[in-house]
Order: C-alpha cells, then structure tokens, then sequence
C-alpha cells in the first residue's frame, strides 16, 4: 500500500486575530485512509501586544457582559503577558472580585485591588518569580534549578517550563551553562523598585 501525505490549514486563534497556519497532516495515511505514523507537532507563537492584548479584553469582557473602563482593560493587558489564556483569566478574576464587592463595572482600581490580592505587581510579576529575581541578585554565582526550587517551593519543572520563561523574556534573566543569572535589566528593576 502506499503512503501519502497531506497539508492542510489549522486556525490557530479565533475572532479578530484568527489566522490560518498551513502544516503537514499529522499523521501519514495509508490509501484507505487509515493512519500509520505520526509527526510531532511543534508550534511557536509570539506574544500579543499591548493593543492586540486590550482588544482581546474588551472582546472578552463585552463576551462575558462585564462592563470595563478603557483604563482597566489596559491594566490587565499590561499583567497579562501578552498570552490570551492569562488574559482571559485575569479579566475573570477582576470580574470575580467586581461581583464579589458588588460593584458595576471593572475599574482600574479594581483591577489594582484584585492584583494586590493575586499578589501580581504592575509589570506582571507573580511573588515566586520576585523571589526567584531576588535570590539571583544575592547571589554571586549561576544558581541551579534545584536551588531554586529548594528556595521558591516550586517544583524544577514548574520554574523552568513556567516560570522563568516570561523572566527570561522580558530581559530580567538568563539561563547559562552554569546555572541561572539575574542580568542588569533585573538588577535596575529590582533597585528601583
């Protein structure tokens, strides 16, 4: 029998940003059709901007009927690391906590009072990763995973696969050979914080 492969488009996100990415067929089919073997799918994506990140909150907000100022829809795209599904979580919170203090609308001081409570400062940086970038900048030496892990009480697979990504993204670290490295930028930043 013989083997053929496909191409086909995948929509990658919906609404306003949707677009279509053309792939290999997953999987090759025989001539009836059955699969035979599978290619591994890997797919890379960029961070939202600050305006694609506000427009996907304002789209998210108007889905959910949640009433938002311009203003709060930017503090949460701010936080929001420019990936949809934290944005959407964040909205989700701060319409939690608007219903919870019986408000009518999300604000910005209550985006500002449901972030203190979620322990998420203005640049989006959660407590474990603070403490990550203050630990580095104690050190005199590359730190390892295992440290820390020991230090945040997170797991090495949780600090590497999510939390030190948006660090190393936004300039605040490095990962090297020898270990983990907090760069200037995070040094500024956490001297001026």
């Amino acid at each position: 029998s013989m083997i053929k492969q496909t191409r086909f488009a995948v929509p990658i996100v919906g609404g306003k940003f949707a677009k279509d990415v053309e792939i290999d067929d997953p999987f090759y089919r025989d001539e009836e059709g059955g699969k035979v073997f599978g290619n591994t799918l890997n797919f890379f994506f960029d961070a939202y901007n600050q305006e694609q990140s506000t427009s996907i909150v304002k789209a998210h907000a108007k889905k959910l009927e949640v009433p938002i100022t311009e203003k709060a829809a930017k503090d949460i795209a701010s936080r929001g690391r420019g990936i949809p599904r934290i944005i959407v979580r964040y909205l989700e919170r701060c319409s939690d906590m608007m219903y919870s203090l019986d408000s009518i609308v999300i604000t910005s001081k209550l985006t500002e009072h449901t972030f203190e409570v979620m322990g998420i400062n203005k640049r989006g940086y959660n407590k474990v990763e603070l403490k990550i970038l203050h630990t580095l900048y104690n050190s005199d030496k590359p730190l390892g995973l295992e440290t820390l892990s020991l230090v945040t009480g997170e797991s090495p697979k949780t600090i590497k696969n999510d939390l030190e990504t948006y660090l190393i993204r936004s300039g605040m670290m490095i990962r090297s050979g020898s270990g983990r490295l907090i760069t200037q930028v995070g040094r500024n930043y956490l001297e001026h914080e």
